[in-house]
């Protein structure tokens, strides 16, 4: 982690985030001299910003992993507007001198804010590579005015890992802590000095708007030089045209970096005196400020235009046209063929070496000394414009001139004046236009006003016939040609006609019998002679092959190239050229300008070279290359080869399989017919592939691709990238970044690639594949598949039956209209089945499933997941995990499958299944069914009629509203009907049962059962095991069945049977029967008028309070008849031998035997007047009542019962005993 100028607190006049800086000082200034230090080259200050300060802070040179041209991602979005407006102009500032594109991301390589006090940047390295640099400059910094730009451009500087121009961060003193003497600005953005503050260089104080000459070097050290920016005829100053900030050059100090074209630094308008200088790394003055332009490495300026000021322009080794304007200019010409133009004032020109042209367009512009003219350089004075202001014009102008004596030399100190008469008649008094220093009198008026001068050599003044023979004409030649000249040669070979040495534009037909004027004289070609090549020099030539395979050169200005008939070389040379390769397979090769070439008919080769060009190949198989510089590029018919090369490029492959490649820079691409290969490398392209089966490769950059009709194979490669597939089978790739991929039309095949790409199938049946990153799958009308791939993902269906996987990563799948199969995958997935029917399947991961509208299956698989059948008949399957599963509306089926399940199955007849675990069902509204399975499940019917079956563990049930069934099988149930009329029935294992609302049907069956009827008449019945059965409230009916029961009726008149075993019985409140059935039983009546029947067995009866009835049945039973007037029965013979308890006549107790008599055939009438029936004592207060039918009172007398508390005089009659 580096922290760079953290520690810095800005104020008016002290230092700021990025060093000492006075923002009110406009002067030169300067501040106490410093200690003796070296003076550093421009590389050694670029070492200093990648290695030395790095190394004084215990580390080592840094930058990410990227190259000019290539990108890096910055976030913006924690910036106001002005903030993001002015960090937008250093990253273009910056992208000027790299090559890299900067483009707006979240998750970037470079993040900005705003929020915390001062400026600083800071970077994450792993060795010497950047992985991310974050950039902070305070909202209270736009205080500064210009000096927050430069603020942004020095951070940023930092955070691309250069580091300062001298060993400080935070605060900085020039004497203690400066290591190289010119350490300021003008070196190095990344200076803690102003050019004020050094003592060293008076240079003018100005902020800085471009990195500057070191930090250049610098930079291109770590990621390259940047060769595609500014290559086209770029103007600084006046009429700037180039957006970045301080091109304008006023008040700003900026270093320009240029890469080709006919630039120029324009000052005209201005009228201070201007110093310029066009070597690259060499500094200018502008309009008073001392150095604040200067010239990067590498960059050639042609031109320089200055204004009414006295100027110094000092030019560079190209060929220069320097302009001074008004004032007392200096203009040094330097090396290379110069045209030096004083203007007004008294001006001193200085051509330097090379041919040099000294150029005056007016009288006005009198008064020059021209310092360095020589006839062996071949320089020259171009008065052809003045000449014409004169009214002298045509071919002859120059010359009547001189011969009129309109021209002429005159004698002068150290050299000679070019006197030229006023008014141009040669009779009026003359005036000097200029003084020629060094030259004569007498010296050669027309050499040193043509620019043939004694230099001009190798001039052959008369073509001699012969086998490959070269004609060469000069401005000397065309001197002794008088009108016009035959040019003959009927030998053969391969002739040339060379023409560079004229100054002047040449037309030129080189077919045979044709005439072309040079310069005024007519050249005609012999009728049977075959002129095959031509070269031409620096006007702006037009050149008209013939059949013959020609070779035409342009050289130096715009020339017009036509090769006609025949396999052609044209060759443009500098300027812009116009070049039209007509019949054959012709050759043109542009090199710098701006060139516009028709390679016509044949396989044609066209290379644009240096320069905004358009080349056209027309018909055949072409090879189209436009070089440099921002090119048009056509085809045209045939399968032909376009090479965009650097800058930014449009190309159209038109009829044919073309190949097109579009290299650096911005380009668009357009394949039109066939099936075309377009490969955009470098940059943001735009890309057409049009009809047939064509194949776009986006690159690096953001790139825009399009298909169209055909199978297509598009390829957005680095960067972020839209890709739109068209109509046909088409193949999409997204490649690294983020990448928008529409299929359109056709079954197509979409692979997102790394990043969170968008990709649309559109219509048709199609495959997308999202990759990594967290993407956004659509698939449009047709049966699609969809794989998320690694990420985040969204997956949208839409019509159509689709197949969507999630991939791994979390997953929104949504399967609209038609019935799509969903896959979760591994991830926490949101899966939405949306409408058709559809089948969902989580995978591993927590899942949210939701079937939608249509009959769904849904398959929760392996996590805790959730699932929604929605609207449909509608299978959720749970899988392993904790699911969570609704059915929603539809008649649903529901598996739980493993793990410990709740299922819900909402409106609709549904079958809710556990499977295993402990599960909880939820039937909902509907008859539902719901199986517990394996576990201890919790099943709840809900609203309707619902049947519970609960498995083998130990369960809940409840039945809810409805008529419902409850089984709860194996294991400790507890149901509960809830309201309705239920059916419940416990199963096996010791159960509880509870009917609730409703008259319910309760079985116990095995186990030891606790069944509670609750409201409602219910039937309740124990089974086997020792039951407790509780009526509650309604007409119940009890059934203990086997085992040890205990029956309870509680409210309503209720009826007990307690069936096999030992049982407990209890009558309640109201009317009861209870039937205590085979064992020893014990009824209670409890209140109300009870029937009470003991059964087989020694059983234990109590009627409680009411009138009750008590038939102690089979055995030795033990009567109580209770509060009330109470009867006691006895039906059978066998029956007797029971003991009545508590007997009382008082309270109207009686005995029926009616029934027992008459199973002897006998009335109660017969049996007392017959002495069947007997009292005796027994015990001391008790009654024992005997029975004898023969009345006899011996040993056949069978007791019947005893009477307690009852006396044995007791009247046996009718009052008591029916």
């Amino acid at each position: 982690m580096c922290l760079m100028c953290q520690a810095l607190n800005p104020s008016a006049t002290g230092y700021d985030s990025h060093g000492l800086v006075n923002l009110t000082t406009t002067g030169t200034g300067a501040v106490p001299t410093a200690a003796a230090l070296p003076t550093y080259s421009v590389d050694q200050a670029a070492y200093q910003l990648t290695h030395g300060f790095w190394a004084s802070v215990g580390s080592g040179s840094r930058h990410f992993d990227v190259q000019s041209g290539g990108t890096l991602t910055v976030n913006l979005t924690a910036l106001g507007s002005t903030a993001k407006a002015t960090a937008l102009k250093a990253l273009d500032a910056w992208s000027q001198v790299t090559g890299l594109t900067f483009v707006q991301a979240s998750g970037a390589d470079i993040t900005f804010g705003s929020s915390q006090s001062g400026a600083y940047a800071t970077s994450s390295t792993i060795g010497e590579r950047i992985v991310s640099s974050n950039v902070n400059v305070h909202d209270s910094w736009q205080g500064y005015g210009d000096y927050y730009l430069q603020t942004y451009i020095h951070e940023i500087g930092h955070a691309l890992g250069l580091g300062h121009a001298g060993n400080y961060n935070g605060t900085a003193d020039f004497n203690t802590q400066a290591v190289f003497a010119n350490d300021s600005w003008s070196m190095s953005v990344m200076s803690y000095f102003s050019q004020s503050q050094n003592p060293n260089i008076a240079n003018s104080y100005a902020f800085t708007a471009t990195p500057q000459l070191a930090d250049i070097v610098a930079i291109q050290n770590l990621y390259g030089a940047a060769t595609t920016v500014n290559t086209g005829n770029t103007v600084y100053g006046d009429n700037a045209n180039v957006s970045q900030t301080g091109m304008t050059l006023t008040g700003w100090a900026v270093c320009l970096l240029d890469n080709g074209g006919s630039d120029a630094i324009n000052l005209a308008s201005r009228a201070a005196a201007q110093r310029l200088d066009l070597n690259a790394e060499a500094y200018s003055d502008v309009d008073g400020k001392i150095n604040v332009l200067s010239i990067a490495r590498g960059t050639v300026i042609e031109n320089a235009f200055t204004g009414s000021g006295n100027d110094t322009i000092t030019g560079n080794a190209a060929d220069n046209l320097l302009s001074g304007g008004g004032g007392n200019d200096l203009i040094r010409g330097g090396d290379g063929q110069d045209s030096l133009i004083g203007g007004s004032g008294a001006d001193t020109l200085w051509g330097g070496a090379g041919s040099d042209a000294f150029i005056f367009t007016a009288l006005s512009e009198a008064g020059d000394t021209i310092a360095d003219l020589s006839l062996a350089d071949r320089d020259w004075i171009d008065l052809g414009g003045l000449l014409a202001g004169l009214g002298l014009t045509g071919a002859s102008a120059l010359s009547d001139a001189i011969a009129a004596g309109v021209i002429r030399l005159q004698a002068a100190t150290g050299g000679a004046d070019l006197m030229i008469d006023a008014d141009g008649s040669g009779a009026g008094a003359a005036q000097r236009l200029a003084f020629l220093s060094g030259i004569s009198a007498g010296a050669d008026l027309a050499a040193l006003l043509s620019g043939t001068g004694s230099g001009d050599g190798a001039t052959v003044t008369d073509p001699e016939a012969g086998i490959d023979t070269l004609f060469s004409v000069t401005d000397a030649v065309l001197r002794g040609w008088g009108t016009g000249w035959l040019l003959s040669d009927v030998d053969g070979g391969r002739d040339t006609l060379d023409l560079r040495t004229l100054r002047g534009s040449v037309v030129l037909d080189l077919g045979a019998g044709q005439s072309s004027t040079i310069a005024g004289k007519v050249l005609t070609i012999g009728s049977a002679t075959v002129i095959e090549n031509a070269r031409t020099g620096l006007g702006h030539d037009r050149i008209l092959g013939n059949a013959s395979a020609n070779r035409i050169e342009g050289n130096a200005g715009n020339d017009t190239l036509s090769g006609l008939a025949g396999n052609d070389t044209l060759l443009g040379g500098l300027g812009n050229d116009l070049a039209e390769g007509g019949l054959g397979d012709d050759l043109f090769d542009g090199s710098a300008g701006n060139d516009l070439a028709y390679g016509g008919e044949g396989n044609d080769t066209l290379l644009g070279g240096i320069g905004v060009d358009r080349l056209f190949g027309g018909s055949g198989d072409d090879l189209v290359d436009g070089g440099t510089g921002n090119g048009t590029l056509a085809g045209g018919a045939g399968n032909d080869t376009l090479i965009g090369g650097t800058g930014n490029d449009n190309l159209t492959g038109d009829e044919g399989d073309d190949r097109m490649t579009a290299g650096a820079g911005n380009d668009i691409g357009d394949g039109g017919l066939g099936n075309d290969l377009f490969d955009g490398g470098a940059g943001n392209d735009l890309a057409y592939g049009g009809a047939g089966g064509d194949t776009l490769l986006g690159g690096i950059g953001v790139d825009r691709l399009f298909g169209g009709s055909g199978d297509d194979v598009l390829d957005g490669g680095a960067g972020n990238g839209l890709l739109v597939g068209g109509a046909g089978r088409d193949l999409l790739t997204g490649g690294s970044g983020i990448d928008n991929l529409k299929g359109d039309e056709g079954n197509d095949t979409l692979r997102a690639g790394a990043g969170n790409d968008l990709a649309s199938g559109g219509a048709g049946n199609d495959l997308i594949d999202g990759e990594a990153g967290n993407d956004r799958l659509f698939g449009g009308t047709g049966n699609d598949s969809l794989t998320g791939g690694a990420g985040n993902d969204q997956l949208r269906g839409d019509s159509g039956d689709d197949l969507l996987d999630g991939g791994s990563g979390n997953g929104l799948l949504i399967g609209g209209t038609g019935n799509d199969t969903l896959l979760g995958g591994s991830g926490i997935d949101n899966l939405q089945g949306d409408e058709g029917h559809d089948t969902l399947r989580a995978g591993a991961g927590n899942d949210l499933a939701n079937g939608g509208a249509g009959n769904d299956l849904i398959e929760a698989g392996d996590g805790n997941d959730r699932a929604y059948g929605g609207t449909g008949k509608d299978t959720l399957l749970g899988g392993f995990g904790l699911d969570l599963l609704y059915g929603l509306s539809g008649d649903d089926l529901i598996d739980g499958g493993d793990g410990n399940d709740r299922a819900f199955g909402g409106a609709g007849n549904d079958t809710l299944r556990g499977g295993a675990g402990d599960d909880q069902l939820r039937g909902e509204a509907g008859n539902d069914q719901l199986e517990g399975g394996d576990g201890r499940n919790i099943l709840i019917g809900g609203d309707g009629d619902d049947t519970l079956l609960g498995g083998a563990q130990d369960d809940q049930l409840s039945g809810d509203a409805g008529r419902d069934l409850l089984s709860g099988g194996a294991g400790r149930d507890r149901m509960l009907g809830g309201l309705g009329d239920d059916l419940l029935s416990g199963g096996l294992g010791d159960d509880s049962l509870y009917g609730d609302d409703g008259n319910d049907t309760l079985h116990g069956e095995d186990g030891n059962d606790l069944l509670y009827g609750r409201t409602g008449n219910d039937l309740i019945t124990g089974g086997s095991g020792n039951d407790r059965l509780f009526g509650d409230q309604g007409l119940d009916t009890l059934e203990g069945g086997a085992g040890n029961d205990q029956l309870d009726g509680g409210a309503g008149g209720d009826v007990l049977r307690g069936g096999d075993g030992l049982d407990l019985l209890r009558g309640g409140a109201e009317d009861d029967l209870l039937d205590g059935g085979t064992g020893v039983d014990r009824l209670y009546g409890d209140a109300g008028n009870d029937t009470l029947l003991g059964g087989e067995g020694a059983d234990s009866l109590d009627g409680g309070t009411g009138n009750d009835v008590l038939s102690g049945g089979l055995g030795a039973d033990i009567l109580r008849g209770g509060l009330g007037a109470d009867v006691f029965v006895f039906e059978a013979l066998e029956e007797a031998g029971d003991l009545i308890a508590d007997f009382s006549l008082a309270s109207g107790d009686g005995l029926r035997i009616s029934g027992l008599l008459a199973g002897q055939g006998l009335t109660l009438a017969q049996a007392l007047s017959g002495n069947m029936l007997s009292l005796s004592l027994s015990g001391r207060r008790d009654a024992a009542l005997d029975i004898d039918f023969d009345g006899s009172g011996g040993a056949e007398a069978v007791r019947l019962a005893v009477l307690a508390n009852t006396r044995a005089a007791t009247v046996l009659d009718e009052s008591w005993l029916t």
